[in-house]
């Protein structure tokens, strides 16, 4: 009986103990729970930035510049021959797809926000952007190749990743390597020639693995397949975690890509951004004005107008046929004319009674119907005139009489001779 009653003892004061250590072991387990819920960083909060993020950290790596058309734009202070996605960095594959990893200390905001376009005289100029990508190119493949190139401003992803758009894009501006040596680290070194672009170009077609990022709102292409390209190159790609940080810089750290990706706004409430120091545009202006006539191009001759006009066009001219058609039954009207002159020559023959009725077709002018009411006996008449063609055969005895009397005068002149 002891036993039993020291148990009941121990076992009511385990439950006495649990329920006043209850508390504090939830509120330790809630704790460890959100130190282990990933968070946003200071820099991308829920106000995010706006583009003085831009002109104050890039102000230092070269030169903001006013251009008409696409307002500041900044100019890096590079080497001769810098290319965009070419020069200064490699392809590495992440969990958002291919990022362009750059070696440029600024390469956290270009490559990753906005547009590229050449300048004849600055060279390559960037145009800041809010969206953010592993990679802003368009991307294409041959039969064992790929190639990319920058995306103009005012392009829109689904048409800089169409069949048509490498059209506007000139050759130079492309970068092809062999499948085998892609997403290695020495890419530069593996470029195909200048001279073999445009064959490849012309054979290649679009890679389109567009993925949607719903939290910002941001469609991108992704680049190649992970599998085609491991099958490809021959080697196994392990996509690398991208990890946010809240000051502007990029590096790879613990098989990571750390990276600055805020928020960026266009428009903000009170004063508007600026670089604090902004130079004179002073390049070409015609480059820059026939990018985004590329969109006007692809958005206004699209096939949506062809239908609805073709619909209309080939409805009119079948109801339109038999109306026409019927009209040309009136032809028959010609022969009419046609008829008339044979009967006019008919009557030739008989010129006499012919060429009398003809002469009395003028006759029915106004004046002459005008004046001969009273004579319809009058047109009895010339019925009485027919026995005067008659007349004229007891003439032609008349005519021989006179022969006969001739013999009579010719007497006299034989007695003449008789004398």
């Amino acid at each position: 009986m002891k036993s039993i009653l020291q148990s009941q003892v121990s076992s009511n004061s385990i439950l006495t103990l649990f329920r006043k250590v209850r508390p504090l072991f939830l509120f330790g387990c809630l704790n460890l729970f959100i130190l282990f819920i990933p968070t946003k960083s200071n820099a991308q909060g829920q106000f995010g930035v706006s583009f003085q993020v831009f002109y104050d950290n890039l102000s230092a790596y070269g030169s903001w510049v006013n251009n008409s058309n696409y307002g500041y734009v900044w100019a890096p202070s590079v080497s001769r021959g810098f290319m965009p996605y070419a020069t200064n960095g490699y392809w590495i594959l992440t969990d958002y797809g291919w990022s362009w990893y750059s070696y440029y200390s600024w390469g956290w905001a270009p490559f990753h926000y906005g547009r590229w376009f050449y300048d004849p005289f600055y060279g390559w100029v960037w145009v800041p952007g809010n969206e953010w990508a592993p990679a802003w190119v368009t991307w294409r493949w041959s039969d064992g190749y790929y190639g990319w190139a920058p995306i103009a401003p005012g392009i829109s992803i689904t048409f800089a990743n169409s069949y048509n758009y490498h059209q506007y894009i000139p050759n130079q501006h492309w970068r092809f390597v062999r499948q085998k040596d892609f997403g290695i680290r020495n890419i530069h070194q593996n470029y195909v020639g200048a001279d073999r672009y445009l064959s490849l170009i012309n054979k290649s077609s679009p890679i389109q693995n567009f993925r949607e990022d719903r939290t910002r709102n941001t469609t991108y292409n992704t680049g190649p397949a992970k599998l085609e390209a491991e099958n490809k190159s021959g080697r196994k790609f392990s996509p690398i975690p991208i990890r946010e940080v809240n000051q502007p810089s990029q590096q790879l750290k613990n098989n990571r890509l750390e990276i600055f990706r805020p928020e960026v706004k266009k428009v903000t409430d009170g004063v508007a951004p600026a670089p604090s120091k902004i130079n004179t545009w002073r390049g070409q202006q015609q480059p820059v004005k026939e990018v985004p006539k590329i969109e006007k191009q692809e958005i206004q001759q699209p096939v949506k107008e062809q239908p609805i006009k073709q619909v209309p066009i080939r409805q009119q001219p079948v109801k339109q046929v038999p109306k026409i058609e019927k009209p040309e039954v009136q032809q028959p009207v010609k022969e009419q004319p046609v008829n008339q002159i044979p009967i006019r020559q008919q009557p030739v023959k008989q010129v006499p009674k012919i060429e009398k009725q003809e002469i009395r077709q003028p006759v029915k002018e106004v004046p002459v119907r005008q004046e001969p009411i009273m004579p319809p006996p009058k047109i009895e008449r010339p019925e009485i005139h027919q026995p005067i063609r008659q007349a004229p055969k007891t003439q032609q005895p008349n005519l021989q009489r006179p022969i006969r009397q001739e013999p009579k005068r010719v007497v006299p002149i034989r007695k003449e001779k008789e004398h």
